[in-house]
């Protein structure tokens, strides 16, 4: 396991400037491809946030996420499965309707 030094939401706080669309665009395709992952394993994170998203510099200019805390996931036998456990200003719209 490696050291990640930022999460994200420290990462942005401490930038100088601006992310650029490059980088959003890589960020957003890592953890599009985590979740796809997740999505496949039938996993559930339940507290996803920006400080749950670790940042690993490895490559010189170059972000590398790592997604943390599964402390609260679950394996998803069907949608009613879904608990009432995530953080509440990221739960998703549908446990908040039922």
């Amino acid at each position: 396991m490696e050291l990640c030094i930022f999460n994200l939401e420290e990462y942005l706080k401490i930038r100088n400037e601006p992310l650029s669309i490059d980088e959003i665009k890589e960020i957003l395709f890592q953890l599009n491809k985590i979740l796809k992952i997740m999505k496949e394993k039938n996993i559930i994170h339940k507290d996803l946030k920006l400080s749950n998203i670790l940042i690993s510099l490895e490559k010189i200019n170059k972000i590398q996420i790592k997604l943390s805390d599964f402390g609260s996931s679950n394996k998803i036998k069907n949608e009613t499965s879904l608990s009432k456990n995530e953080t509440p200003l990221t739960k998703a719209s549908e446990v908040l309707k039922n």
